[in-house]
């Protein structure tokens, strides 16, 4: 009943046409789960920390689309074949953190790394995020951007190409692209945190956990000479209730990457109609009863195990 709950209030939100935010209209919402205050993930690649997150919050095969015709003509979802790929995807937030939490798994028959140039030519993960809708428009590049044309825009998006390449060196991707002196936004640091496991042939058949933190960026101003700082950026407060946006891309690249647009080939899976957006809605939860029971038993008997060696 909570969860129908919250879809009501979401679907009042969006009916609203004064509803303290402006909203674009994007089709299904998505719930982020809310993960109580010293019980977020640690960003390691084990997911062991989502085990209690209940299924309703989790996207999969189902809701992704072929956003670049590279299935054969009449395919639809119902022909998925997980043999071949399949995957799940979940996000997380926590108020006192400000952060949001995502852990994507992804199996695949034959996780590609062969590329000889761009990190798009072989198996990756790339997922946009916008959180502001005051004052922003929809452009047919780039996602949402700024009306007054004072900042490079709000959409930012984060590639990451694993497994990593065996000899190449680049495997992650950060846009908006143009920004110098962008280390202090590299996975390892506070704004960023990456990493990932797997089960099975490193790049072979095999099963990746993905998992990524980060601090949520509004905006990035135009104009820095010498380069961004984190002082540069607008940080977005985020509060239970929200509808933020968030899209997922996964490249399945079976084959050659000059065959790329050859319907059979690849896969490009994307939550939208194609890449590069953030347009799809995801609202940030109230604190779920059976999540929280889950960890708070969890961390109990954690509790309890620990004592036991003093």
């Amino acid at each position: 009943m909570q969860r129908i709950a919250i879809l009501f209030a979401v679907l009042a939100l969006v009916a609203l046409p004064n509803a303290g935010q402006a909203h674009w209209d994007a089709g299904t919402v998505w719930f982020v789960v809310q993960f109580p205050d010293g019980a977020t993930p640690t960003i390691d690649g084990n997911h062991s920390d989502w085990d209690g997150v209940p299924a309703s919050y989790g996207i999969d095969n189902s809701v992704f689309n072929d956003a670049r015709g590279l299935v054969p003509e009449g395919w639809s979802n119902a022909d998925w074949d997980v043999t071949d790929f399949s995957m799940l995807h979940r996000v997380g937030w926590n108020d006192a953190d400000n952060k949001i939490y995502m852990a994507t798994q992804a199996f695949d028959d034959e996780h590609n790394m062969d590329r000889t140039s761009h990190w798009s030519e072989d198996d990756s993960w790339e997922v946009s995020f916008t959180y502001n809708h005051d004052a922003f428009v929809s452009v047919d590049e780039g996602g949402y951007s700024d009306i007054n044309d004072e900042n490079i825009g709000i959409n930012t998006r984060y590639n990451f190409a694993v497994p990593i390449h065996p000899t190449l060196g680049d495997w992650f991707w950060l846009r908006p692209g143009d920004l110098t002196g962008t280390e202090w936004i590299w996975p390892g640091t506070e704004w960023l945190e990456f990493n990932y496991t797997w089960d099975g042939d490193e790049f072979g058949e095999s099963t990746y956990y993905y998992e990524m933190g980060l601090t949520p960026i509004g905006s990035f101003p135009k104009g820095q000479e010498g380069g961004y700082q984190p002082e540069d950026v607008e940080v977005w407060d985020l509060e239970e209730g929200q509808i933020i946006h968030i899209s997922i891309v996964q490249i399945d690249n079976d084959g050659d990457f000059n065959n790329y647009r050859t319907p059979g080939c690849c896969g490009y899976w994307s939550t939208l109609d194609n890449c590069c957006k953030s347009v799809n809605d995801w609202f940030l939860s109230e604190p779920d009863p059976a999540f929280v029971a889950s960890t708070s038993v969890e961390e109990d008997s954690w509790g309890r195990i620990k004592a036991n060696f003093r």
